[in-house]
């Protein structure tokens, strides 16, 4: 299943076109394509690291909602469904071996050994990212099930 999911990623035509939903001036909803295969590896490592660091950004934020809630006891379904979040990105790292699959797509356009090529965040949180945020979330996750029981 893993393999598949990753020829799926891999897909030229997944990995050269990205498309956006667009509303078109006097018109109705419309789709923008940006062709990636006219952009420098440059350019394209770019979006990689500014992508990547969006959705690094939003999972942070999510283990921090766990880590509060467990600390606040505030805890209700979006804690539980934050909790879930985690889990299947946790599922998704296991699935590429450990590695993001963005961090995949960013390979084919740099050859950098950094732990930060793909994402714009310094090489030391980088490097540490899976431990220090897997183990927030597990004190997180400790403290909310301590609560609720």
């Amino acid at each position: 299943m893993a393999g598949s999911f990753r020829k799926t990623l891999e897909h030229p035509y997944l990995v050269t076109h990205i498309i956006y939903p667009a509303i078109m001036h006097h018109t109705s909803s419309s789709a923008v394509i940006i062709d990636l295969c006219n952009m420098s590896g440059k350019t394209k490592l770019l979006l990689v690291k500014l992508v990547h660091t969006l959705i690094w950004a939003v999972f942070v934020s999510i283990i921090a909602y766990v880590v509060w809630g467990g600390i606040s006891g505030h805890i209700s379904l979006y804690s539980w469904l934050a909790v879930a979040a985690v889990i299947g990105e946790g599922a998704v790292l296991l699935l590429f071996k450990g590695h993001c699959p963005l961090t995949v797509v960013a390979r084919r356009y740099s050859a950098s050994p950094k732990d930060n090529f793909d994402i714009f965040l310094p090489n030391w949180l980088a490097r540490y990212n899976k431990l220090i945020f897997t183990t927030l979330f597990a004190i997180g996750l400790l403290l909310m099930i301590i609560k609720t029981i």
